[in-house]
């Protein structure tokens, strides 16, 4: 049984006092003594953790002070009276404490003295006098001021009082010889202890007592409470101390044949030998009790965690499910119940952490800012589910953590790539071994929030096998009218997720099933244009990389038109992940130019741009050079943006087959299908008969071969492709094209205006011409992009060709 320790405890670190200040250099206490604890004055009060101050006349306890609001506690007492209430806070972690942090029952002390140490720490000496019960905190700076009333001290001198006291006494009279670690003054002290309860106060202070089993004795006014507390305390650490003494008696027979790794084995086997041989309860399930009795669960909680304590004490030591069923408990007593962070949505601040973190995105800031909004103005506790969508690159997952940051909530992240059993979302059943909680849970329980702002990152690279459908999993985790009652395998008890906010992040959600879609709000995120990646790379990526390698401003510096050609030539994303790695390279090069030569600057130009990061990566996309005949520009947009490609038709005598080339999705065939058809219904307008239309052979091919090409987009610049093979009027290389076309000569909608027109102005073209029904399409795209493109909507066959075909 270990000596109670000085309060070191008073703070957890021990740190030094500001610079020049000096509270009260070995002063002792004066002779008055401390004011009247009956009277209803506020009280200064002195926060402590992880230590319990008990109410003894004549007996000093140590404590040392880091804290500002401690340091001017004990200021402002040396001022006054010289008295403190100690009160101990519930949780060590806590920083700033304020008055729901502290337990309501500590004790008033005296301050005897205060003592600066010689490496700058603070020790002062207090006398506890009297219990006392908090009643409410009136002032939190400079340092805590409470009101509070004492505790009667309810002096009970009955002869069943006097004998738990001897018992007690006698009790701690064996603890004392038997252990060499406690203080024979201890029970000096206590013999001369005035009543039962000054007895029951001091061998609970010379106990190394867990705090909460501290503050629980502190709590209990009646004396033969504390007594009868203090009596079983002590019989379990005399069963404790004799097991010991038996162990060592039995392993000192051995130590002089037997090696050191013997040893050991040989200590295990008669430590386990002799918890099986004796009733006692564990030392787990009485720290898990513990932690029950401390923290704030629901009732169902409760229930559920003291009836697996009461299997785990009548569990054999060595039984398998002694572990199984300990992580289970401590997982429950893990998470988050009913602990939430306060929310601080500040609109002007979160447009202001927004536009540091993000260049452009407008559209994507104002619906953020939106949600933000009528959140705050609704103070609804659902959490909103966002989907962002975009190619990879453009900030998701950044935005998410701008998000938390403008809320002032926990983040959690997740990434769902590959993730194909649903039990990873879901949870194992503990009938499995090494079964655990999923994702959600287990992300919350590290949280430790029950409303963080929680990203869940790639999910349209969720994976479908024999094990079950995580996407449908997240059907109850995102779905506002049931995840108030999220039932995780593991955990097996309705979990609240209705007020954390859900952000997932994916780069084409087309294949989810339709039942998540339906429940996210889906902002699309598109590309960055070429003058906005190099906006971003000058206030953004640049100083970053710089710092990263340990560059100053002046040692590397990239000219405007070898940035524009890293942009064009060695990058082709939507996003600025490439660009970043190119820059990152030109960094390396400019630190080996600093280490191994004198401190010049690396100047990055259209010169030298090539030695530096090698010959450029990628081409001008493929597009028309000039008017051609049988080809026409078209435009797909994918994960990554949006891609140029011509159409190319060759045409000759045959047997009127068909050939398609260039790994073209079936929508794309059927798009080739319909123009022949639409061609051959049509063939008198062209010149030729149906017959002799039947008798050519078209090889319809759109390079470059390698890359797979899909979507409903191309069919308009195929039909024209055709005709002017057909007809021989050759098609203007400036036009790009994009729409379906039906049997009858109409126009359809296409999908994914903005990133078609950001791949159309990265590649200088023109015009663009698409169905009229995309007008409100084009109302959403900003008009620096709209800049220097001939929009031409169209709702036929005719008008198209009328746009597209050269005069």
């Amino acid at each position: 049984m270990p000596i109670r320790r000085p309060a070191a405890t008073g703070f957890g670190i021990i740190a030094k006092i500001r610079s020049g200040r000096e509270l009260l250099p070995d002063s002792p206490a004066p002779s008055s003594p401390v004011a009247d604890p009956g009277k209803d004055q506020p009280r200064i009060v002195l926060a402590v953790r992880g230590t319990v101050l008990f109410p003894i006349r004549d007996s000093l306890t140590p404590l040392l002070v880091s804290r500002e609001k401690s340091l001017a506690a004990l200021e402002a007492a040396m001022m006054a009276d010289r008295s403190v209430l100690v009160v101990t806070q519930r949780e060590i972690e806590t920083e700033d404490v304020e008055g729901d942090d502290l337990f309501t029952v500590g004790t008033l002390a005296a301050i005897n003295r205060i003592l600066r140490l010689p490496d700058g720490t603070t020790s002062v000496l207090v006398e506890g006098r009297t219990r006392m019960h908090l009643r409410h905190i009136t002032q939190t700076t400079p340092h805590l001021l409470a009101r509070a009333e004492p505790i009667d001290p309810h002096h009970d001198d009955s002869d069943r009082a006097r004998a738990v006291a001897d018992a007690v006494l006698g009790l701690f009279e064996q603890a004392v010889e038997r252990s060499a670690e406690l203080d024979k003054e201890a029970y000096v002290r206590a013999l001369n202890a005035a009543t039962p309860g000054e007895l029951a106060d001091v061998v609970a202070s010379s106990l190394e007592l867990p705090y909460l089993q501290a503050q629980e004795l502190l709590e209990m006014e009646q004396p033969i409470d504390r007594l009868r507390r203090v009596r079983s305390m002590l019989e379990l650490e005399l069963a404790v101390l004799a097991a010991q003494n038996q162990i060592h008696d039995r392993i000192s027979s051995r130590v002089e044949d037997e090696q050191h790794e013997q040893i050991l084995r040989g200590q295990l086997q008669a430590i386990m030998d002799e918890i099986a041989e004796t009733d006692a309860p564990s030392r787990d399930v009485r720290e898990l009790r513990t932690r029950l009795e401390a923290g704030r669960y629901p009732e169902s909680i409760r229930a559920r965690v003291e009836k697996d304590l009461i299997r785990l004490a009548d569990m054999p030591t060595g039984s398998p499910e002694v572990n199984v069923l300990r992580n289970y408990i401590e997982c429950l007593l893990d998470l988050p119940w009913r602990r939430y962070t306060r929310d601080r949505i500040d609109i002007g601040r979160a447009q202001e952490i927004l536009n540091r973190d993000h260049h452009g995105l407008d559209d994507v800031k104002e619906r953020i800012l939106e949600f933000l909004a009528v959140r705050k103005l609704t103070r609804s506790r659902r959490g909103p589910i966002l989907c962002l969508e975009g190619p990879p690159g453009v900030g998701k997952s950044s935005l998410g953590r701008a998000i938390a940051t403008a809320m002032g909530r926990k983040l959690v992240r997740v990434s769902l790539g590959g993730v194909r059993d649903e039990a990873e979302i879901r949870g194992h059943r503990r009938t499995y071994v090494g079964a655990m909680p999923g994702r959600i849970i287990a992300s919350l329980r590290d949280a430790g929030s029950a409303n963080p702002v929680f990203i869940l990152d790639e999910i349209d690279k969720l994976g479908v096998d024999f094990r079950g459908d995580p996407a449908t999993a997240l059907l109850e985790a995102l779905d506002p009218e049931q995840n108030s009652e999220f039932s995780d395998h593991y955990v097996e008890e309705p979990f609240d997720l209705s007020r954390v906010f859900f952000i997932t992040t994916g780069n084409d959600i087309s294949d989810l099933p339709a039942a998540l879609v339906d429940r996210m709000e889906i902002v699309k995120i598109p590309g960055y244009t070429d003058a906005e990646k190099t906006v971003i790379a000058r206030r953004h990526l640049l100083p970053r990389l710089l710092r990263q390698h340990g560059l100053e401003a002046g040692q590397l510096t990239v000219s405007d038109g070898a940035l524009d050609r890293i942009i064009s030539t060695y990058t082709r994303e939507a996003g600025v992940r490439d660009l970043e790695r190119q820059l990152a390279a030109l960094c390396r090069n400019a630190a080996v130019q600093s280490v191994e030569g004198p401190a010049e600057s690396t100047s990055v130009t259209l010169r030298n741009l090539a030695r530096l990061l090698g010959k450029p990566r990628f081409e001008q996309q493929l597009q028309l050079s000039a008017n051609s005949v049988a080809a026409a520009n078209t435009v797909f947009s994918n994960a990554w943006g949006g891609a140029l490609a011509p159409v190319e038709i060759n045409m000759a005598q045959g047997a009127g087959k068909l050939s398609l080339t260039g790994q073209l999705d079936p929508v794309l065939q059927e798009s080739v299908q319909a123009a022949r058809t639409y061609w051959r219904v049509h063939a008198e307008d062209l010149g030729t008969s149906t017959e002799d239309f039947d008798k050519l052979d078209f090889h319809v091919h759109i390079p470059a071969g390698a890359q797979p090409k899909s979507g409903a987009s191309a069919g308009m610049s195929i039909c024209v492709a055709m005709h002017s093979a057909l007809t021989g009027r050759p098609v203007r290389a400036d036009t790009v094209l994009s729409g379906e076309i039906t049997l009858q000569g109409r126009v359809l909608k296409t999908q994914d205006v903005k990133a078609k027109v950001l791949a159309i102005g990265r590649a200088g073209l023109g015009r663009f011409v698409l169905p009229a029904e995309n007008c409100d399409d084009l109302e959403e795209v900003p008009s620096q992009l709209r800049k220097g493109i001939d929009f031409i909507l169209v709702r036929s066959v005719d008008e198209v060709l009328a746009a597209a075909l050269a005069r």
